[in-house]
């Protein structure tokens, strides 16, 4: 069986993230990588935008997401992330995010997690 992955090695996401107060207080820079798994894909032979799936409006939905949702924990972001992509494209398989923050304290610490998800699954 043929897939194709997509890959977007680093997008930034400003958003209200964090469980301490002053988490709460203004958005954070958070950077996103998602590697998105096409189970089927003619555009490799019709060159046809169409015939896969258009990036720019996954990047729309994960920047729509960050500006509305408000959550505490990197992990349940990816989680909406991950169930929201694979909702709103039927020819997404899976989707694999990486998600990063800086902890603002001396010296300055990243935290990353990693989640993925395939159609069909649930936490």
């Amino acid at each position: 069986m043929s897939c194709t992955h997509i890959h977007l090695p680093l997008l930034q996401l400003e958003m209200v993230i964090g469980v301490y107060p002053h988490e709460r207080l203004e958005r954070q820079s958070i950077d996103l990588e998602l590697t998105l798994r096409l189970a089927l894909c003619p555009a490799t032979r019709t060159d046809l935008l169409t015939d896969t799936l258009d990036y720019d409006q996954v990047i729309e939905r994960a920047r729509a997401l960050a500006a509305v949702q408000r959550p505490q924990l990197l992990e349940h972001f990816a989680g909406l992330l991950a169930d929201d992509l694979l909702l709103r494209f039927a020819a997404l398989e899976s989707v694999r995010i990486r998600l990063v923050k800086t902890l603002r304290q001396e010296p300055p610490i990243k935290v990353e997690i990693h989640h993925e998800r395939t159609r069909g699954e649930s936490d």
